[in-house]
């Protein structure tokens, strides 16, 4: 898929660009672009509660390699319907994934599998270890496939996102 072209007037950076415009052309995760604008690593105006960004100064921040980077260390990963599988460590953006606990499975969403491991291991007081991730992008993707994920699973429900273990599910998420 191609990245969508600049009109000539945001190339030149007379039009305030949406964050998610921006994520969009440089194709990496609005979620991983807006956490660099807030540490301050890429200069940006904020309208309300959104972002705008100038392309020259998207154009610096490019530069230093950061984008190229992510999608470097994402290269060779498996892949879900066209979703990269990442580590439980990674938080390149929004990802599906699959936890197991106890003969249970759980599949949500999170922005960081291994801290979502870590918070739900805290509230259950047993281990729960991330089988897999993978990016799928913006969060509304995410909650769509989710909950598409859920519907197909309905017959193995236990509570909410919980399931019982099954060759299915598994074989779903790639685990054979």
């Amino acid at each position: 898929m191609t990245a969508p072209a600049l009109t000539p007037d945001e190339e030149a950076g007379l039009v305030l660009l949406a964050a998610a415009r921006v994520a969009e052309v440089l194709g990496c995760s609005y979620s991983r672009l807006c956490e660099r604008m807030r540490r301050g690593e890429i200069r940006h105006l904020k309208v309300g509660n959104r972002y705008r960004l100038r392309w020259p100064d998207v154009l610096a921040a490019r530069a230093s390699g950061e984008f190229a980077r992510q999608r470097a260390a994402a290269a060779g990963r498996a892949t879900l319907f066209g979703r990269m599988r990442i580590e439980p460590d990674d938080q390149l953006g929004c990802a599906i994934y699959l936890m197991h606990r106890a003969g249970k499975l759980k599949i949500g969403v999170t922005d960081h599998p291994a801290g979502r491991a870590r918070s739900l291991s805290s509230a259950c007081g047993e281990r729960v270890e991330v089988l897999c991730a993978y990016l799928v992008g913006d969060r509304g993707e995410a909650m769509r496939m989710e909950a598409s994920v859920h519907r197909l699973f309905d017959e193995h429900r236990l509570l909410g996102e919980w399931f019982t273990d099954g060759p299915e599910i598994r074989a779903w998420f790639g685990l054979g």
